[in-house]
């Protein structure tokens, strides 16, 4: 199978600057989701676009492809990753013998080769438009609540507040680290959400989403607890 792996990796970042390349445990953050990608065999490709040259070279030091910068009005944080994959599909030239394509986040120091592959053996033997990794709530969402502007309870969910924690369905979120798919699922941005999506549950050790500096400590807290 001709499948390849596409890991956006822009130079801003708010919250933690540099966040893609920012050292974690001696590496460069972007290099645990390259070294995932290769180890797991799934692909004939690892690419990587950026606008940053030094994110560039360092992706290229690694093994992966990385084409021209990636064009500044495809740069902001206010640009959605789809429009990201799209643009890099378009500008490869054997699109049409791609089968499926992986677009893994480069934040996911946590990341498993392992869960890679299964979410490529799940997607070629079923009809899913994504394979995609998911999360389960620690606490029922269903017992949430707001509140006001003086800090008053606001409940929203009162019929839940009786019963037991394992009555409650589960509920689940996206881990933002790996999206599989087949190339025109990714061309025709189809929403991940309005579509026949299947999410792959994945362990808190092998995942943990990386926002700001608490997501950071917590998953060098979490890398060591593994390694342990």
């Amino acid at each position: 199978m001709y499948n390849i792996c596409i890991i956006p990796a822009r130079k801003g970042s708010k919250r933690i600057k540099g966040k893609n390349i920012k050292i974690f445990f001696k590496k460069p953050m972007i290099e645990y989701s390259i070294t995932a990608a290769k180890k797991s065999k799934c692909f004939k490709e690892i690419l990587v676009s950026t606008d940053c040259a030094k994110i560039a070279k360092i992706a290229r030091d690694l093994g992966a492809y990385v084409p021209k910068l990636r064009p500044k009005k495809l740069a902001s944080d206010r640009i959605p990753v789809g429009d990201v994959i799209s643009y890099s599909l378009k500008n490869i030239p054997n699109l049409n013998k791609i089968d499926f394509v992986c677009n893994i986040n480069a934040a996911s120091p946590l990341i498993s080769d392992f869960y890679i592959k299964k979410g490529l053996e799940i997607i070629k033997n079923n009809k899913y438009d994504y394979v995609f990794g998911v999360k389960e709530f620690e606490s029922p969402i269903q017992r949430s609540f707001s509140l006001n502007k003086n800090n008053l309870i606001r409940k929203t969910n009162i019929k839940f507040s009786k019963k037991r924690s394992q009555d409650i369905e589960k509920k689940f979120y996206d881990s933002g680290q790996f999206y599989w798919a087949r190339p025109k699922v990714f061309l025709n941005k189809k929403n991940l959400f309005k579509s026949k999506a299947y999410g792959l549950r994945l362990p808190y050790k092998f995942s943990y989403d990386i926002n700001n500096r608490i997501d950071l400590e917590i998953s060098k807290m979490i890398f060591k607890f593994r390694k342990k």
